[in-house]
């Protein structure tokens, strides 16, 4: 069974879907429909999402996976047509712009896109097949804004994720992706149809090789927008590094850049912020010059303060913040991605993380 593990605090070092644009800009909107979810996505940075979720659906077959769902065909008195359209009758569809919620709503897929949504079963192309889902209620595609593919562990006996996850780096990396594969295919069941993978160090192969294959049709899976290895603070590091390195990151294919700004021990939690205000606005001025968003590792408040006047595009995990700081994102448009279940989960799962039980209050 595939475990995915959640990120640590101080690393350094979840059917077929088309072809994953550039990350696309804050005011667009980005359109997918992977298999078998369909679904569609706004501003996947921020995690809004439009669409429909319509999971259990074979795509390659066009038929439901569900057990009490029924299909047909939609003919008419005339000479038999024949369409690979599929049209999903649902009791009702959740419309997230307004939060309308539509009765007896119809969805009409047309190939890997959602082409048309109605009430009017005159309005249902001919031929097309028909999937009987009426006692379901259509959500949209979900965005997970912040997972860590790579972190991954076969829950070996006798070893703590942490230890396995790097073992299989070193020692078994073909198993390390396959452990990938499957939390990919996870998350996708869940109904999240776009994640952002927020940096995998050294392990960043596993999340291009998943990437990659999810967009080739090949495996199942969320699309994927990778931040590939991220950047950390190391003794010696200077503002003209720094941006040569979002510059290899970025000529690597990332879609957005990640910081660790801060660094957290295991044994207490304790954090304190590794990166300058300078050189956290070096690399936020850099990374958007090149058209990319950043995102800012920063469990600390102190590290969080500093990733908001810098002008992140977001901050992730930060704990103790006040409401001052929530007034200040929102002059700079930083979005929180608070990663809420995170040190739950860690609480948990401590033998698994090899964590001691004081760590739970």
């Amino acid at each position: 069974m595939s475990h995915q593990i959640r990120e640590q605090p101080e690393a350094r070092v979840i059917g077929r879907q088309p072809p994953a644009p550039e990350l696309p800009p804050a005011d667009d909107t980005t359109t997918t429909t992977p298999d078998p979810t369909t679904g569609t996505t706004t501003d996947p940075t921020t995690g809004t999402t439009t669409g429909t979720t319509t999971e259990g659906l074979d795509t390659t077959t066009g038929t439901s996976s569900t057990t009490d769902g029924a299909t047909e065909t939609a003919t008419t008195d005339e000479e038999p047509c024949v369409s690979d359209d599929r049209a999903i009758k649902l009791g009702r569809l959740v419309n997230p712009k307004d939060g309308t919620v539509l009765e007896n709503a119809i969805v009409v897929v047309h190939g890997d896109r959602i082409s048309q949504v109605t009430t009017d079963e005159d309005e249902i192309p001919c031929g097309a097949q028909i999937i009987d889902w009426t006692a379901y209620t259509g959500l949209p595609g979900l965005v997970d804004a912040h997972t860590h593919f790579a972190y991954q562990t076969d829950q070996e006996p006798n070893t703590t994720a942490w230890e396995r996850r790097n073992w299989l780096h070193q020692n078994a990396p073909l198993v390390l992706v396959e452990e990938a594969r499957k939390a990919a295919l996870a998350t996708l069941k869940k109904g999240v149809t776009t994640t952002i993978d927020k940096g995998a160090g050294n392990l960043e192969y596993a999340v291009v090789t998943v990437r990659n294959e999810i967009n080739a049709g090949k495996i199942p899976g969320p699309r994927i927008f990778h931040a590939w290895k991220g950047i950390w603070w190391y003794d010696g590091i200077t503002l003209g590094f720094i941006k040569s390195w979002i510059d290899q990151q970025v000529l690597h294919g990332a879609d957005l850049l990640k910081i660790w700004a801060d660094g957290c021990s295991d044994k207490t939690l304790d954090c304190v912020p590794s990166f300058t205000l300078e050189e956290l606005t070096t690399a936020v001025d850099h990374a958007h010059s090149l058209g990319k968003r950043i995102a800012i590792h920063a469990y600390h408040a102190d590290t969080a303060k500093l990733a908001i006047l810098a002008g992140a595009d977001s901050i992730e995990h930060p704990e103790g913040l006040e409401e001052t700081d929530f007034f200040d994102m929102i002059d700079k448009d930083v979005v929180y991605v608070p990663t809420i279940a995170h040190n739950e989960y860690y609480g948990q799962n401590l033998e698994l993380f090899g964590y001691p039980p004081e760590l739970v209050p």
